[in-house]
C-alpha cells in the first residue's frame, strides 16, 4: 500500500491565489459599479444658482443693550501661571 503525503505548502498556496483571485475580482466588480457606471436618472443642474441677498445691520452695535453688557472674568492670573506643578499627581 502506497502512502501519500500531502503538500500544505502547496494548500496554502493554492488558497492563497483563490483568495487572490477573489479579492481582485470584487474590487473590480465595486469599481466598475461605482465608477465607470452611470446612472442614467440622475439630473445634473445646468444654471446658475440664486444666491439670496443678505443685509446686516449693524446698527444693534450702538443700542444701549450691547453698550451696557459687562466683560467675563478672567478665569486665571497671569502671574500664578496655568495648571499644576506635576499635572500627573492625583487628587487624593
Amino acid at each position: 500500500m502506497a502512502i501519500i503525503f500531502k503538500s500544505e505548502k502547496k494548500e496554502k498556496k493554492i488558497f492563497l491565489w483563490i483568495m487572490s483571485i477573489f479579492i481582485l475580482f470584487s474590487l473590480a466588480i465595486i469599481l466598475f459599479l461605482t465608477f465607470i457606471f452611470e446612472d442614467k436618472n440622475v439630473q445634473y443642474y445646468s444654471g446658475d444658482l440664486l444666491t439670496p441677498s443678505i443685509d446686516i445691520n449693524f446698527g444693534i452695535m450702538n443700542s444701549d443693550k450691547v453698550k451696557n453688557l459687562e466683560q467675563f472674568p478672567e478665569s486665571f492670573n497671569e502671574n500664578e501661571g496655568v495648571g499644576r506643578k506635576d499635572p500627573f499627581l492625583p487628587y487624593y
